[in-house]
């Protein structure tokens, strides 16, 4: 019989090249990826019923968008807060402007300073505007 890959799950390949599996390669993302949706509408679920409105002295805020298999720009979302939605549309702030509230939110809201020094890529501050689609 020729020689074919083990492609039990979690099993590796031999002579892959890239040390994972095929199953590593296509499965386990989308695992991951239904996973964290599915524990982020239960988290938002249990927090809305809870009536939660505030976080850390601050407005609670509710944010939904779509299209990020797309790789396509995501400008375009819906806010909640307060029980209100609205559709809003979002830009990035950068320069100086961006540093200026960086300050301003981690001394008034949340230290995300902590929280960015965990991730690898710069945490993006983006201004969101009410439009009207």
């Amino acid at each position: 019989m020729g020689s074919h890959a083990d492609m039990t799950p979690g099993k590796r390949a031999v002579g892959g090249g890239s040390g994972r599996s095929a199953y590593e390669r296509t499965m386990v993302p989308k695992v991951k990826r239904s996973l964290f949706v599915g524990i982020n509408r239960v988290l938002n679920a249990v927090v809305r019923r809870l009536g939660l409105q505030r976080f850390r002295g601050a407005d609670l805020l509710y944010l939904t968008t779509n299209g990020r298999k797309s790789g396509k720009a995501r400008s375009a979302a819906t806010v909640e807060v307060g029980g209100v939605r609205a559709p809003v549309t979002g830009a990035e702030i950068t320069g100086s402007e961006r540093e200026t509230l960086w300050r301003r939110m981690n001394q008034q809201v949340f230290d995300y300073e902590s929280y960015q020094r965990k991730g690898s890529r710069r945490l993006a501050v983006v201004a969101l505007t009410r439009s009207s689609r």
